[in-house]
């Protein structure tokens, strides 16, 4: 067999995975519209399923399960969004960042309702988002923290503050 009629089985290999990894994005940017306006702990994976039109086994065979499937909501929305705040802080500090920021979730549907019912649903130590929103929550403090010693420094905020 030679190099050239290897080359075509290798990349005919790789649509398969795009494919998938495609679908599974899709199912994630689905379900955390699902998440945002049912929250988490009421739903089954079957009703989850239903809500974003496609079968309880196609999200087993991407998630594993249903707090997998919330895993995945949780880390793209921060990949998606983690870089674009921090370069955000970087430029403009606090003081500016955080209202852009909140007029940012406010223009997009589910984002702060999303984050509201995890926040009260994960209050319990089962809650598969609970270790999640505790070091989230350590993250920012910290983070807001530094930024207001930047700030100090700066000479935008008074340091009795």
């Amino acid at each position: 067999m030679t190099e050239l009629t290897r080359q075509p089985a290798r990349s005919a290999k790789r649509a398969p995975y795009a494919n998938g990894e495609r679908k599974r994005a899709g199912l994630v940017d689905a379900a955390f519209a699902v998440f945002a306006e049912k929250g988490f702990q009421r739903l089954s994976v079957r009703q989850i399923a239903e809500e974003i039109g496609t079968s309880h086994t196609a999200l087993l065979h991407h998630f594993g399960g249903k707090d997998a499937l919330l895993e995945a909501v949780l880390v793209r929305r921060e990949e998606r969004e983690g870089p674009w705040r921090r370069t955000l802080l970087q430029e403009k500090g606090l003081l500016e960042t955080v209202p852009e920021v909140m007029r940012h979730n406010a223009g997009i549907r589910g984002v702060i309702q999303l984050d509201a019912t995890l926040r009260a649903e994960a209050v319990n130590p089962d809650h598969p988002a609970h270790t999640f929103i505790l070091r989230r929550d350590r993250e920012l403090i910290a983070s807001l923290r530094s930024e207001f010693e930047r700030e100090i420094g700066a000479g935008r905020v008074a340091p009795q503050l």
